[in-house]
């Protein structure tokens, strides 16, 4: 098997596992309060975002830009939640 078919492979599965956290993250807000949440897409954009810059710019993986993604990500206290 080429090693190209190999990372398209990989890179749809990682793809797919995305688009199926960002369903069921959706789904689970939809059910428990019956709205839709629109904002569900700008959260997973900007959190594609952070993941982005800590990898290019930082050069760190996942163990540093998960916390750091909840960190920028957090509402502030006087907001809502």
């Amino acid at each position: 098997m080429s090693f190209v078919l190999v990372q398209v492979i990989v890179g749809g599965l990682l793809l797919g596992a995305v688009y199926a956290l960002f369903s069921s993250g959706l789904t689970l807000v939809w059910g428990m309060m019956n709205i839709v949440n629109f904002a569900h897409g700008d959260f997973v954009m900007l959190g594609m975002y952070v993941a982005y810059v800590v990898y290019t710019l930082m050069g760190g993986g996942p163990i540093l830009g998960a916390p750091l993604a909840t960190l920028v990500l957090k509402p502030h206290p006087e907001e809502p939640a």
